[in-house]
């Protein structure tokens, strides 16, 4: 066996351990795209299906509904868990255009389990924001509000939104860059993305490319002008500036004695009180010594 061969072999025995840790089978589309791989190996196809297809007929892997998976692994019913995840996005369609109507808002995706189309019925649906810049605390309380009072009886589904960023602080903290994170932002799931800024989130984190090497994402061009309407600075945004500030100060105040796992910075809130990095990382590891 080639050493290209064997690159290849590897590379889809870590992204099916990988994907069985969430009992999820993947197609072959999933499989090729968040293939965990060196970003410097460019993969070629008919190499990859050829590996790929040895693997199948010597049944580490195995293909039902044109899906794979690894035997001996008890996997989730797929079909069902896809169809929850649609439901509660559509649902929940009403509450998400009231949150985008926030003049702050920049961008909204699905993360997590509804995202990956996994989600089972007591799943909630966790929401990732990019707010503008010096909005991040503003937007997170006016989301709260929104969501407990005036949205109460209308939300089918618990909405977490679980976390906010600065459009200017879009790059993942360096010490939490690693294959868990960058499953998740490839797999999101976009609801509003204002200005491109989606892609310029991407852009800003292509350290995914690090651990799934094959993963494809388009490249932003800056807007020119819509840099210099950010640059202008006026009354109202130093008053809102204050606002958020004050915003910042009251909610870390009320949640400071529940306060765990959670990242509360002025640029970023991460509200991950049962992080599962650790936990995920650490049986990827088992597997793949397995």
């Amino acid at each position: 066996m080639s050493q290209k061969d064997q690159t290849y072999k590897e590379a889809i025995q870590k992204t099916m351990a990988y994907s069985s840790i969430f009992k999820y089978p993947l197609t072959y589309y999933q499989l090729l795209n968040y293939l965990i791989i060196a970003p410097q190996e460019k993969v070629n196809m008919r190499a990859f299906q050829y590996e790929l297809a040895k693997l199948i007929k010597k049944q580490y892997i195995k293909v039902e509904d044109e899906k794979c998976y690894l035997p001996g692994v008890k996997y989730v019913e797929w079909k069902k868990r896809k169809k929850i995840s649609k439901t509660l996005i559509k649902k929940n369609k009403y509450a998400f255009k009231i949150l985008e109507k926030l003049p702050w808002v920049k961008f909204m995706g699905i993360t997590g389990s509804v995202a990956a189309y996994n989600a089972d019925e007591d799943a909630d649906i966790d929401i990732f924001v990019i707010t503008q810049h010096n909005r991040v605390w503003l937007t997170r309380g006016f989301f709260t509000i929104i969501l407990k009072i005036i949205l109460g009886n209308y939300v089918s589904k618990g909405i977490d939104p679980n976390i906010f960023i600065d459009e200017n602080k879009l790059e993942w903290p360096k010490d939490r860059q690693n294959l868990y994170t960058a499953n998740e932002i490839i797999r999101m799931y976009p609801i509003v993305s204002k200005e491109n800024i989606y892609f310029k989130f991407i852009s800003k984190n292509s350290w995914v490319r690090n651990y799934l090497g094959n993963f494809k994402h388009q490249q932003y061009r800056s807007d020119k002008t819509h840099s210099k309407e950010n640059n202008h600075n006026n009354q109202g945004e130093v008053l809102f500036n204050i606002l958020d500030n004050i915003a910042m100060f009251l909610q870390i105040k009320y949640m400071r004695k529940k306060k765990t796992n959670e990242i509360t910075e002025k640029h970023f809130i991460h509200f991950n009180k049962n992080d599962s990095t650790s936990p995920i990382l650490d049986k990827y590891k088992e597997k793949t010594k397995e």
